[in-house]
């Protein structure tokens, strides 16, 4: 009989929560606060770190910077008639919807 393998991704939130946790010193609020202020200052840096090296990588590599460009001529913001298009849905009746 094979086992049943659970695989189980922790997202950021959860990291930072568990990681937060392990490092938290037993006692007072002020001093948990303390105590984790290295751990979030450490994760800031990573983050900032990975942002810079993703900046870093589209500055240098055309293909990937034009796969996340949208459309040439085309607006990253819409076409513009977003609002029209809401006002005319809004003014239907509800069983035309």
């Amino acid at each position: 009989m094979s086992q049943i393998v659970d695989e189980f991704e922790l997202d950021t939130p959860i990291k930072i929560a568990r990681d937060l946790a392990t490092k938290m010193a037993q006692g007072k609020r002020p001093e948990q606060l303390r105590g984790v202020k290295p751990v979030l200052e450490k994760l800031q840096a990573t983050e900032v770190d990975a942002i810079a090296t993703t900046f870093d990588a589209l500055s240098l590599d055309r293909a990937a910077r034009a796969a996340m460009c949208c459309r040439p001529g085309a607006s990253p913001f819409g076409d513009g008639h977003a609002a029209e298009r809401i006002c005319e849905a809004l003014l239907q009746p509800v069983s035309a919807r």
